[in-house]
């Protein structure tokens, strides 16, 4: 591991530290006891949020699944989470957004979406 790699493992263990201490141990989407830290903004999509802590949910995989699928509507946080995206990077929001509507449509289940996540413009 290279010393720039092992930086930002060390920080991030760091914060994944304070968010274990300062949230609740459950998955934010659906209160499940098994959990996992998701970065909302990929870690490959923008190297400055790694560490940042707003950026960072506690995710079961089944939900953590349900992001990267862009089954968001299915996510009990999952208006609050695209609001966050919306505020802090509007092109990977848009990148969701319509990754989102089109799973639906996949999906056949587009008029069952709520209206957040039909139109978030």
């Amino acid at each position: 591991m290279t010393k720039k790699r092992a930086a930002i493992h060390f920080e991030m263990k760091k914060v994944y530290q304070q968010i274990d201490d300062e949230r609740p141990n459950l998955c934010s989407s659906c209160g499940s006891r098994e959990f996992e830290h998701s970065h909302i903004i990929p870690k490959s999509r923008d190297r400055n949020m790694i560490s940042v802590k707003e950026n960072i949910i506690l995710q079961c995989r089944d939900c953590h699944k349900a992001w990267e699928d862009g089954r968001i509507w299915l996510l009990g946080n999952g208006e609050e989470i695209m609001e966050w995206l919306r505020k802090v990077n509007l092109e990977y929001f848009h990148i969701k957004l319509y990754q989102m509507q089109d799973r639906a449509i996949e999906m056949d289940c587009f008029e069952e979406l709520p209206a957040w996540a039909k139109n978030l413009e």
